[in-house]
């Protein structure tokens, strides 16, 4: 019925209304005053002027006049009368005029401040009069609905705006609302903006005004735009629905409880693991439904959230009907905003029974053998360091065997390895039941196993106890129908020792010990011998001890000329290695040379030597000294392959020095070791122009059929011959003989080891003019060479 009203009626804005300014009641008041004052004035002055003149004058002419200026006066004193008033009334009016527009500017700036608070708010205000079936609406209003801020809006129109599936609600609602059913209201619906087709939530509250005849008179109220509200609400919810969701696909037990320990809630789908049914744990505490020492950790687990924020890690376990289950603690304090609520916590219970088992059998498998369950190297490890701090303390010894079956990789071959464990495990059965109690038995891996022997007096103690034990696994073992025998070899290692070890290191020795017994035949024990593993321990750290010598550029080259003693000209500079060690200072070859000749080291440090060789030839040219180098080559890097194209490589490095300024020296017995093999690296390095010279020859297995083979143009004389050529005639008539001989075979000859001019000038005497020793120059470092050969030819013009 009441609908109807609204139907078709345009909206207004409330600009567009305003009511009229009425001062009726004043302006009837100061009319009537006026007239009574006029009506008052002109009926005294008909009454009584024409007495008053009649009264004073007696003359006609002076009464005329009289009466003229008795008009005059009327007409002035009403002016003035009528002036009075009307400035009165205009004053008056121009005080209503004047508070009317303060008080309408007042007015619209209430209703601009009114339209920005409700566009701040998104608050529209509307109103609807019955009488004059007339909307009116804020510009916020037709902005929140996507409408023309002028735009007309029935009724109908305003349904239209409402989002389909809520449109029906809507209508009842403003019917019950217009049917006068609800005479204040709020609801809350979508509207679809017809201006960006965007759905909007609003919220619209209303009033209804009735007349006395119990009839509406007018509705007023107000839009709010609620989207945001919405939106965010909605996502609330989306975040509890997701949460109470995350909650029960979560197989923990979760709490809500106090630095007291009371629990205050509780969820979980998982009551089985729980040691009280669910009920029972509210406002309970920790003390009163679990066990003393569980509940002790519950409270660890809160006093440590409470001082760092969490606590993770801690874990407990119960006796549940079902079986022992293991629980691990998180706890974290509860925030509501940016406070703690009251010192209430969430604490976490993981059911971590199944990790916890792994994590014992992981424990389990760390230390023991996963075949034989033995104990595996890393336990046997920790047992021999202890017993070895428990004999020292004890002065007593301990002995490590280190056992190898014979022949089991056939076995697992033949019968495949899970046969081959098996054995394994007859075999360390039988050995756990010989062994002591206080002795440890672990398998090392594959098919080998070790024993510790400890408390003994004396080493000797422990050589009939692991006769016993390989006896013990030579005896036959059956396996189903297979009847099979197995035997061991052994290796044995002693503590203390002269030398610190530890226990890694006295295992690898009786490792090494039972190879030894391998070797010997098997079956049987080997003592590993420490005399001779120091000797080697003592060569492997020098080897190391060359290798960063190397690698610090440590070594230098001292150079020793070579000289034409008839013409007294400089032939060449040998280069003589030494160590320059920062401890022991200057050393010669032999110090350290030796130590290294049949290691592949000596082809390294050989190679460094022929670099070093270059390097110094290039130098020297800058300086105008262009000499000759040569350099000693070892057994092993003559022979060891590739050595050509790496001389090869290194001479393309050096492109300003000629591969023929470096000659090779090697030894007599380096190259009969392998004759074949020296001829053919001599053949090659002469295809582009390097010569050898063979050094200290005569103290070999010199012979005329090795010469002759050996295409040298140079062999040096070993300083043996020459150092007592003036006193021993048998060492001249060898010396003869070798230059001699050399000469039929068209080679050069240098004497080493010439130590005075006597022995020079013998030399020459003799026909060897080539020498080099003290009596020429002592090796000196390579910055003294240039002068030193200036110098010596300077003497020799």
């Amino acid at each position: 019925m009441h609908k109807d009203r609204f139907r078709d009626t345009p909206v207004k804005s409330f600009r567009d209304s305003e009511p009229p300014y009425s001062a009726e009641g004043d302006t009837t008041k100061e009319a009537l005053k006026l007239v009574a004052v006029y009506a008052t004035f002109a009926s005294l002055w008909i009454l009584f002027s024409d007495q008053i003149v009649a009264m004073l004058f007696t003359d006609p002419q002076a009464i005329t006049t009289a009466s003229m200026i008795k008009g005059w006066l009327f007409v002035a004193v009403t002016a003035t009368l009528l002036f009075g008033l009307t400035k009165n009334i205009l004053s008056n009016l121009q005080e209503a005029l004047k508070a009317t527009r303060e008080k309408a500017s007042a007015l619209a700036d209430s209703e601009t401040r009114l339209q920005e608070a409700q566009s701040l708010a998104r608050l529209g205000s509307y109103r609807f009069d019955f009488a004059a079936r007339q909307w009116q609406a804020s510009p916020i209003t037709a902005q929140i609905l996507g409408l023309e801020a002028r735009q007309e809006l029935s009724t109908d129109t305003w349904l239209g705006l409402v989002h389909a599936e809520d449109r029906e609600r809507v209508q009842h609602f403003m019917q019950e609302t217009l049917a006068g059913q609800l005479e204040e209201f709020s609801c809350e619906y979508r509207v679809v903006r017809p201006n960006d087709q965007r759905i909007c939530w609003i919220q619209k509250r209303g009033l209804l005004e009735y007349g006395d005849d119990g009839q509406p008179t007018s509705l007023q109220g107000t839009v709010q735009d609620i989207t945001e509200a919405k939106e965010a609400a909605l996502a609330i919810e989306n975040a509890r629905n997701q949460l109470r969701a995350t909650l029960d696909a979560l197989p923990d037990l979760l709490f809500e409880v106090g630095f007291d320990s009371h629990i205050y809630d509780y969820h979980s789908h998982r009551h089985d693991l729980l040691a009280a049914p669910p009920e029972a744990f509210l406002g309970q505490k920790f003390s009163e439904i679990l066990p003393p020492d569980v509940a002790s950790i519950c409270f660890q687990a809160l006093t440590e959230a409470a001082q760092k924020g969490f606590s993770g890690g801690k874990r407990y376990s119960l006796d549940l009907p079902q079986g022992e289950h293991w629980f691990e603690l998180s706890v974290a304090p509860m925030h509501k905003a940016s406070t703690v609520v009251d010192d209430h916590y969430i604490m976490i219970a993981r059911d971590v029974t199944n990790l916890h088992s792994q994590q014992k059998r992981l424990e389990h498998l760390e230390h023991f053998d996963p075949v034989t369950d033995l104990p595996n190297r890393l336990l046997l490890s920790d047992r021999l360091t202890q017993a070895m701090h428990h004999a020292v303390r004890r002065k007593q010894h301990v002995a490590v065997a280190y056992l190898d079956l014979d022949g089991f990789q056939a076995i697992n071959e033949r019968y495949g390895r899970g046969f081959g464990d098996q054995v394994l495990i007859a075999i360390a059965k039988r050995l756990r039941q010989i062994m002591r109690s206080e002795d440890s038995l672990a398998r090392i891996g594959g098919d080998e196993f070790a024993l510790v022997f400890v408390d003994l007096d004396n080493t000797d103690e422990s050589l009939p106890t692991l006769e016993r034990f390989l006896k013990a696994i030579s005896e036959d073992i059956h396996i189903g129908d297979l009847n099979l025998r197995v035997t061991a070899s052994a290796g044995l290692s002693f503590y203390p020792q002269r030398d610190g070890i530890d226990a890694d290191q006295l295992l690898r020795q009786a490792d090494q010990a039972m190879y030894q017994a391998k070797l010997q035949g098997k079956q049987r024990v080997h003592v590993f011998d420490n005399a001779k593993d120091h000797d080697i321990r003592g060569h492997n750290e020098f080897r190391e001890h060359i290798k960063l010598a190397l690698q610090r550029r440590e070594f230098v080259l001292y150079y020793q000329p070579k000289v034409n003693m008839a013409t007294g000209r400089v032939i060449g500079m040998e280069a003589l290695i030494r160590w320059q060690h920062p401890e022991k200072g200057l050393l010669s070859p032999y110090a350290f040379l030796p130590e290294i000749e049949e290691d592949e080291l000596a082809v390294a440090v050989g190679e460094w030597t022929l670099e070093a060789a270059f390097a110094q030839i290039r130098s020297w040219r800058s300086s105008g000294i262009d000499v000759k180098v040569s350099v000693n080559i070892g057994a092993r890097q003559l022979q060891a392959p590739g050595f050509f194209e790496k001389f090869v490589q290194l001479a393309q490095q050096n492109p300003d020095v000629q591969a023929s300024m470096i000659e090779l020296e090697i030894l007599e017995t380096s190259a009969i070791s392998d004759l074949s093999l020296v001829s053919g690296v001599i053949a090659q390095f002469a295809s582009i122009g390097v010569d050898f010279a063979l050094d200290d020859f005569g103290t070999g297995y010199s012979s005329l059929s090795y010469l002759k083979r050996l295409q040298v143009p140079t062999i040096k004389i070993d300083q043996s011959f020459v150092r007592d050529l003036l006193a021993e005639k048998h060492d001249q008539a060898i010396l003869q003989a070798i230059i001699d001989l050399a000469q039929a075979f068209g080679r050069s000859v240098i004497a080493e080891g010439v130590e005075t001019e006597a022995h020079g000038q013998r030399l020459l005497e003799l026909g060897c003019p080539l020498a080099q020793g003290y009596a020429i120059a002592r090796p000196m470092p390579a910055a003294q060479v240039p002068d030193w050969v200036r110098q010596y030819q300077a003497r020799a013009a």
